[in-house]
């Protein structure tokens, strides 16, 4: 919505396309998101989910779905750097 909040948290669609963005918004291949719940990411973050799965940097969090608005919660935000830095 265009506000900045520091203490909000940030959702699993941010955190991504924090990281695209920040890799230089690099260009992606894939053409299709693989979760179920697709149709539930924000199109302005749809490229950089598309990056961050096609890169292994993120998978689903279980039954094929992606939870892009859920919280990003620490141990996950871990793995997502984890998997971006060591990539």
């Amino acid at each position: 919505d265009g506000t900045y909040d520091p203490t909000a948290p940030v959702t699993r669609e941010q955190m991504v396309t924090i990281l695209y963005r920040y890799a230089g918004e690099p260009d992606v291949t894939a053409q299709q998101i693989v979760f179920a719940d697709s149709d539930e990411i924000s199109e302005w973050a749809v490229e950089a989910v598309l990056w961050a799965y096609e890169n292994k940097i993120v998978q689903g969090v279980g039954n094929d779905m992606f939870n892009p608005a859920g919280d990003s919660q620490r141990a996950a935000a871990a793995q997502i750097m984890m998997n971006y830095f060591t990539k």
